[in-house]
């Protein structure tokens, strides 16, 4: 996690403007993908929280998958409760049924 987070920080400004959005494979998404599933791997809440913060800041249009995903892995792979934890919080803030009104 700490590497990817070098990586992140040392990125450039043009790739950090992630102008390939219609690209799943474009190396920003990647990037921060990987820095999440990584931190979520490593069981420590902090590293998790950090990770999904960045997550949403950079990727907010794929933050809500990221959490679907991550809630059905949570269960399918016993994780500990302490990553269920931030988990199920980024899950709960980002699955907010859309209303008209």
């Amino acid at each position: 996690m700490r590497v990817t987070s070098e990586i992140h920080r040392a990125t450039g400004s043009l790739l950090r403007q992630d102008l390939e959005k219609q690209n799943p494979g474009r190396p920003w998404r990647l990037l921060l993908m990987n820095q999440a599933i990584i931190a979520t791997r490593s069981h420590q809440a902090e590293l998790i929280d950090e990770a999904y913060q960045v997550l949403v800041e950079a990727l907010p249009e794929e933050a809500l998958r990221f959490f679907e995903e991550g809630m059905q892995q949570m269960e399918a792979l016993n994780y500990p409760e302490v990553a269920r934890q931030v988990v199920e919080k980024y899950y709960n803030l980002w699955n907010i049924p859309k209303t008209l009104h």
